[in-house]
């Protein structure tokens, strides 16, 4: 008997232990529910176990830009991992970034500064363009020769082919639909006196303007086009255009990545919503930029389980720091952070290896994620000008996050875009947008120590604001009082940049 009932506890023993390994195989993250062990998701990795750094669409928290989810390894046990963090300090590892070659790298002549067109056609290059004449010509054929029904003389049917300078008239002519806002397309080529833009009409007529509208694609090209799907669409000018990005400028030590939208209501399977997004609706892109909205690398969401080649460039084996906030829900979170009630002002911390996670409470909770900064209070001047303890952490992400946000501000100021059903025209016209938007810095065009140019004021001690204003003196001499914010460097006179800057040098020298 006693043999028996020791043969049945074994037995017991033997289907609790395989039914233990089953379940170490299960991935139950909220990430992505249509997860299939076995497939490859890649993620930002960190050096933490089971962790990875992954934007998110659905993320209920507005200003969240990284989050944390759980590894699609099948290998790993499910273990508590409340003993991996503590609350003790590892030194950062510096990576020692070369800052000497920052800054832009195009061949800028000083032409450059009255024909900006010679900067546009080093990232536009003839190649890009050749690709689009091919294209649009392939397309109107194709479209001539459908079997629809067409009235006589239809436009469909007679398609003059077009060539490398009207194209670039085409694009010429989008972007002026960008500053100029109309009703309609065709209002930009109308006589009406409330619409009336001649050089418009100068270029080509509204009728030609809509055929290539029409028209207008590079998937038609290359007839051995590799790729399958959406990005079938904008191969090969949009990796193009992103190697041509890459090129034109060497980024500082500080990036930023985060979610872009472009507004689009038509049928996409992959179209998102994003509350916080002023478009809500539309095609959502991966941008990593610089600190002050210059894009280096664009990745386009095409749909659940499809990897991020913005995100692949970021991790520990690329020599890169990372700072991001998280949701507290987040698979692998230390439950000493994320279920602890903070009062205002309050700040606490864990690390696991080298990955800091804390949670610093302001007018809510705020989770941060960083391997750069030590979480530690240090004052910080907020936009009043008001000293306020915050952690550092938070301080350097406020700092360094905004790249995509002034990227988006920049392009819709003057937004080129226009509503069509085909998505890849809206996104070709915003990559033009985004390459008219690269913000020339002084220090482009060196100029002689002994030549005269425009500085800012320098503001004196104890000064409230960050600005100081002086009296233009060439503006003074004919009689009108108007104040500027430049001087010249060499002179130290305080002069309107521009024509005072440039008559009043020509008349003293």
């Amino acid at each position: 008997m006693a043999n028996s009932s020791k043969k049945t506890i074994e037995e017991f023993l033997d289907e609790s232990f395989e039914d233990e390994s089953d379940i170490s195989n299960v991935y139950d993250s909220d990430a992505d529910p249509e997860y299939r062990p076995g497939e490859n998701n890649t993620n930002i990795n960190f050096t933490g176990p089971s962790q990875s750094l992954e934007t998110s669409a659905d993320d209920p928290s507005a200003d969240e830009s990284f989050s944390e989810s759980s590894s699609d390894s099948s290998d790993d046990e499910p273990v508590d991992n409340s003993n991996l963090w503590v609350n003790n300090y590892l030194d950062i590892l510096d990576f020692g970034f070369n800052s000497d070659s920052i800054g832009i790298k195009l061949e800028i002549n000083e032409s450059a500064r009255n024909n900006p067109i010679e900067i546009f056609k080093q990232i536009w290059t003839d190649e890009i363009i050749e690709i689009f004449v091919s294209s649009i010509n392939k397309y109107s054929e194709n479209m001539s020769l459908q079997c629809r029904p067409h009235n006589k003389g239809s436009r469909n049917t007679h398609f003059k082919r077009t060539t490398s300078e009207e194209v670039q008239h085409f694009l010429a002519v989008c972007l002026l639909g960008g500053s100029i806002k109309f009703s309609v397309v065709r209002d930009m080529f109308s006589n009406n006196p409330l619409y009336y833009h001649p050089i418009a009409g100068h270029i080509m007529s509204g009728r030609r303007f809509e055929k290539l509208c029409r028209c207008f694609s590079v998937e038609y090209a290359n007839d051995t086009n590799p790729l399958v799907g959406p990005m079938k669409k904008l191969y090969p000018v949009f990796d193009m255009l992103i190697q041509n990005f890459q090129k034109s400028y060497f980024p500082d030590e500080n990036l930023s990545l985060d979610e872009s939208l472009l507004l689009h209501r038509g049928r996409l399977v992959w179209r998102q919503y994003i509350k916080g997004k002023k478009a809500k609706y539309g095609i959502k892109f991966y941008e990593l930029c610089t600190h002050d909205g210059y894009v280096l690398n664009v990745d386009m969401y095409k749909g659940k389980q499809t990897s991020s080649a913005v995100e692949e460039g970021v991790s520990k084996k690329k020599k890169t720091h990372t700072t991001g906030t998280l949701r507290s829900n987040r698979r692998g979170n230390p439950k000493e952070v994320t279920t602890k009630k903070l009062k205002r002002g309050d700040h606490i911390w864990r690390r696991n290896k080298n990955v800091y996670v804390s949670k610093w409470k302001d007018k809510r909770d705020v989770l941060c994620l960083t391997t750069k900064n030590h979480p530690k209070m240090i004052p910080s001047k907020n936009k009043y000008g008001i000293l306020k303890n915050k952690p550092a952490e938070i301080v350097d992400y406020n700092n360094c996050m905004s790249g995509i946000d002034r990227s988006d501000q920049m392009v819709s100021y003057y937004s080129s875009p226009r509503k069509s059903a085909r998505w890849y025209k809206k996104d070709f016209q915003c990559k033009l947008q985004q390459q008219i938007c690269l913000k020339l810095k002084k220090t482009t065009i060196q100029a002689p120590e002994n030549n005269h140019y425009a500085e800012k004021i320098p503001v004196p001690k104890n000064y409230k604001r960050q600005t100081y204003f002086k009296n233009c003196i060439q503006c003074y001499k004919t009689k009108i009082r108007k104040q500027t914010s430049f001087q010249c460097k060499v002179c130290g006179k305080p002069l309107c940049p521009g024509k005072c800057f440039e008559e009043w040098h020509n008349h003293n020298q």
